[in-house]
């Protein structure tokens, strides 16, 4: 399973020991589990360096849909699970899987300046 959150994001996959393509493109084609009607495919970048065994992939998820470019990278998803399929330039299926984005779910740095530390002594 990958988790996603708005902004830029590093998919990790295993693509490359799969691959017959030299200089290969990649495709994430995201389908809601709701509405599967509608699925997006995007272009992530590819961040990977030749040799690695694993593949870094680059999307950004934006939160609005006026932003979305697929070809570039940029996706709007609304909160939910998705099925995803990484293909190559030759529609080839090299992984797939479940991409869960969870909107209500905010980081926040936290800092306690006032820690009380207990030992209990048994």
């Amino acid at each position: 399973m990958i988790r996603v959150k708005s902004g830029e994001n590093i998919l990790y996959a295993t693509l490359s020991e799969r691959e017959s393509v030299a200089s290969p493109v990649y495709s994430l084609k995201l389908t809601s589990k709701e509405n599967k009607s509608n699925p997006k495919t995007v272009t992530p970048t590819d961040l990977s360096v030749a040799g690695e065994r694993v593949n870094k992939l680059r999307i950004e998820v934006v939160t609005d849909s006026n932003l979305e470019d697929l070809p570039n990278g940029l996706v709007f998803l609304n909160g939910g699970d998705y099925l995803y399929e990484i293909r190559n330039n030759e529609d080839k299926l090299l992984e797939k899987g479940v991409l869960m984005y969870d909107t209500t779910l905010q980081s926040e740095d936290y800092t306690d300046n006032n820690v009380t530390e207990k030992v209990y002594n048994g």
